[in-house]
């Protein structure tokens, strides 16, 4: 395996690449595993060693995850990419959203107001607006609620990385969940 160089997206793994990540970032999967796992960088062009894209290993099936950079990067390559938001909502807070319609009468959520006071107190949400020319903008609205599951995930780091660093996961859930609709973006997580 160590002789295996790939291409992912527009980089190439050399050999001294792919031994790093079976030293790293693949270390517990088996031989089988981490060649599929190079087999799903190569068919996604997700790049790992830039984060796009990272295995993990619970109970003997490999879990592959996409990262928030893998999504914003496909998405920019999209035609008519126009950039994105994504904002936390604090206790303090002055927050309201309003359902509007579009020239071609759809429905769609938007922002009306999002005004922050300091102390501004715990998260109790969030939302992501994915913005792309001549599509009206896509909005994911949560509630803290809906992603408190994840803390007592069994996958590899996951508990880890939403107990300690939950404001920044939830920023990137969202804003992946975001990225996906408006630009039809199917890279899902996967049990294999």
């Amino acid at each position: 395996m160590s002789n295996q160089i790939i291409t992912v997206g527009k980089n190439e793994l050399s050999q001294e690449d792919v031994q790093t990540l079976k030293n790293t970032i693949a270390k517990d999967l088996n031989e089988s595993q981490f060649k599929l796992f190079l087999a799903m960088c190569h068919r996604t062009g997700a790049n790992p060693i830039v984060n796009e894209i990272h295995p993990s290993v619970f109970k003997g099936q490999m879990t592959v995850q996409f990262g928030y950079d893998f999504y914003i990067r496909k998405a920019k390559e999209t035609e008519g990419y126009l950039g994105y938001d994504v904002q936390l909502i604090h206790e303090n807070d002055d927050f309201k959203v309003a359902r509007k319609v579009d020239e071609q009468g759809r429905s769609y959520m938007a922002v009306e107001k999002h005004e922050v006071t300091f102390p501004r107190g715990k998260v109790i949400g969030g939302y992501a607006v994915a913005y792309r020319e001549n599509v009206t903008p896509f909005m994911v609205l949560m509630e803290v609620s809906e992603v408190e599951h994840l803390k007592k995930s069994n996958i590899g780091m996951q508990k880890t990385m939403w107990t300690n660093y939950f404001e920044d996961m939830f920023k990137k859930h969202i804003l992946k969940r975001a990225l996906k609709s408006q630009f039809g973006l199917e890279f899902d997580d996967q049990t294999i």
